[in-house]
């Protein structure tokens, strides 16, 4: 191969690193049912930790968490969870964005939550979990939600920068952390 076929050669290689580098990592989810979501959330396989605390939003109010159940059943889509793998734990992860969701979904299904107006679904209007009618805990139970998983290794200065993209519009808590 002569010079000029060299050289165009090492432009090609170089142009394909340079795309390779520009293009996005590939983030693995799951569509996880609810139901499963919140088994792994209450056997600690899913954990707030203290380490993203300052990142924290105040907690939502009890309209949030109403409006946020209705929701679901009203086929309103709903923005992607995101979790981090716990190092050298291949079941349990870290809630990066998703606190307040999980949160909701746990106190409505263990029948803490009382759903207060619900204008997209009147039925639904002063009712627990236990309250529902099978068909409608079924649908609850088994609607799948997205999940990120980004890997153990994410610095917690990268964990930041994505929940603070995910985040745009709130503001933080200073609570002396």
């Amino acid at each position: 191969m002569d010079d000029y076929g060299k050289t165009i050669e090492r432009f090609v290689d170089v142009q394909m690193k340079r795309r390779k580098a520009a293009m996005p990592l590939p983030i693995p989810h799951a569509d996880m049912p609810i139901c499963d979501l919140i088994t792994l959330y209450s056997m600690g396989h899913i954990v707030k930790t203290n380490e993203n605390r300052m990142w924290r939003y105040e907690d939502w109010r009890h309209e949030d968490k109403t409006a946020f159940i209705e929701s679901i059943f009203a086929g309103i889509p709903i923005p992607p969870l995101c979790f981090q793998q716990r190092s050298g734990r291949d079941t349990e992860y870290n809630i990066i964005d998703g606190e307040q969701r999980l949160t909701a979904l746990s106190e409505f299904m263990s029948n803490k939550l009382k759903l207060s107006e619900t204008p997209l679904r009147k039925n639904l209007e002063g009712k627990v979990f236990k309250d529902l009618s099978m068909t409608a805990k079924e649908r609850l139970k088994y609607t799948r939600l997205t999940v990120n998983v980004l890997p153990a290794e994410c610095s917690s200065g990268y964990l930041y920068q994505v929940w603070d993209r995910l985040n745009p519009e709130r503001e933080y808590i200073d609570d002396g952390c």
